[in-house]
């Protein structure tokens, strides 16, 4: 996949996420992974394990 099309899937994928400002997705500082925190994911829309 294109680095310009990853990149605006992770966008999209933040947008829909990350809400109220909970980073449940974000890139690590190296500028290359992509972070999901899936127990704040879990949190945030009530997921059960």
């Amino acid at each position: 996949m294109p680095q310009v099309a990853s990149r605006g899937a992770i966008l999209h994928a933040q947008r829909l996420l990350n809400i109220e400002g909970y980073p449940v997705v974000r890139i690590d500082s190296d500028g290359v992974t992509v972070i999901l925190d899936e127990p704040l994911l879990r949190e945030q829309f009530g997921i059960r394990s």
